[in-house]
Parts: structure tokens; sequence; C-alpha cells
């Protein structure tokens, strides 16, 4: 899962900065046609937040602990986060296959 979500948020990285699809999951209420690199986005942040709730329920994290749920209401917010934590905890396990060395 942790490499699945770093491919798909390097390649919603690669795409213009911008909002995500609405709703819990993707693509609920969404009127048609939707934008193919806020589709990338939806799609990497509900991959990285299934990590981030794994994590939290069996103690994962290399780097730190999960994020917590924001209580806020910035949905957005939360899923950059998630996509956040999930870079640190794939750039961690790549480190640690390298023994140690960091990655250029």
């Amino acid at each position: 899962m942790l490499e699945a979500g770093a491919v798909l948020d390097a390649l919603a990285l690669s795409c213009t900065p911008g909002p995500y699809l609405p709703g819990e999951e993707p693509y609920d209420d969404v009127p048609e046609p939707v934008d193919s690199a806020v589709e990338l986005r939806t799609d990497a942040a509900m991959l990285a937040e299934r990590l981030v709730a794994h994590d939290r329920i069996h103690g994962g994290g290399k780097t730190s602990r999960p994020p917590q749920p924001r209580t806020d209401g910035d949905r957005d917010a939360e899923r950059d986060s998630a996509r956040a934590y999930l870079r640190r905890e794939w750039i961690a396990s790549r480190e640690g296959r390298l023994g140690g060395r960091r990655l250029p």
C-alpha cells in the first residue's frame, strides 16, 4: 500500500496544485466531467488516508505518529497531511533499504 500510495502521490504532485473532490469517498456528488488532476489528487489522498488509518490502528509509522483527523472541518488540510505522512513514510522505508543512506 505504501508503494502504490507513493506512486499515486508522485503523479499527483506532478499536476498543477488544486482542490480535491468533495465527500468522504471519491466521486460523491460530483458533476461530470471530472478533471484528471483533481481525480488523481483525490485518489492519492484516499490511499494515503487508508495508510494513516492502518498505522493509527496497528501502531505503524517510522517518521512520526500518524496525523489525527482534524476537527475543524478542513477536509483538504486533512488530506494534505495524510499525503505528507505517506511521503515521509515512503522515504524512510527507502532509506532503510539503502542501509541508512539518504535518497538523492
